[in-house]
């Protein structure tokens, strides 16, 4: 238990390091800012939303031109 809080605190620490060094010699234009959580290993990974087809669909309709129209 010790240890594990040992090497979460440690890998706070170097995973704050990590992101700010990304982020000050990152070309915009290329690459997305990325935050802490991106380089630590403990960090539970974020739930990305599934998009069902028909969601899709709407943007679609939306902002694809139809030749036909």
């Amino acid at each position: 238990m010790l240890a594990e809080a040992q090497q979460r605190e440690r890998w706070n620490h170097t995973a704050q390091l990590l992101a700010l060094l990304h982020n000050i010699h990152r070309d915009p234009e290329k690459s997305r800012e990325l935050a802490p959580r991106d380089f630590h290993p403990f960090a539970e990974p974020l739930e990305i939303p599934k998009i069902s087809g028909k969601d899709l669909s709407i943007l679609r309709d939306v902002f694809v031109k139809h030749k036909d129209k």
